[in-house]
């Protein structure tokens, strides 16, 4: 949990820049569409909450989620790899549905095997490696590419 949240957090601070250098890349000039980009991003998460509930009824939650965690893990080296602006959006319009799925999905997970009387007490125990990586990849100032890349580690653990 800590490690895909710690990407997701990462990824909030990283996209505009991503796509900002991969657009001057391919020889355009000006900005990148901020709030397009920002609102399709935040409809995949909506369809990606929608998918949820249409993996919990025809497939195992658990095999589910190995799945959804290497195509994140894909997303963030394909975003790495590619010079072009659409494919690294578009891995990244993925990445969000990836999210929408993964919070509904741990919810339901969560609720199965922490005990609710614990459940608080361990889940801040989460946050406090998450706070870790996300400060120190912010902290670093790391290069772009070498920053997707340790998503994409976090995303396979």
């Amino acid at each position: 949990q800590s490690c895909f949240e710690g990407a997701m957090y990462i990824f909030v601070f990283i996209w505009t820049p991503v796509l900002q250098d991969a657009h001057h890349e391919s020889g355009a000039l000006g900005e990148i569409p901020h709030g397009v980009i920002f609102s399709t991003f935040m409809v995949a998460c909506m369809i990606g909450s929608s998918l949820f509930w249409f993996i919990e009824v025809h497939l195992s939650l658990t095999s589910a989620m190995r799945f959804i965690f290497a195509l994140g893990t894909s997303t963030f080296l394909l975003a790495m790899k590619s010079k072009n602006v659409w494919l690294t959006y578009g891995a990244f319009v993925v990445f969000e549905l990836i999210c929408g799925v993964y919070f509904p999905a741990m919810g339901t997970i969560r609720a199965t095997y922490v005990p609710e009387e614990n459940r608080s007490a361990i889940m801040n125990y989460f946050r406090v490696p998450l706070n870790v990586i996300v400060v120190v990849m912010l902290f670093y100032e790391l290069p772009l590419r070498f920053v997707m890349t340790l998503c994409a580690a976090l995303l396979a653990l």
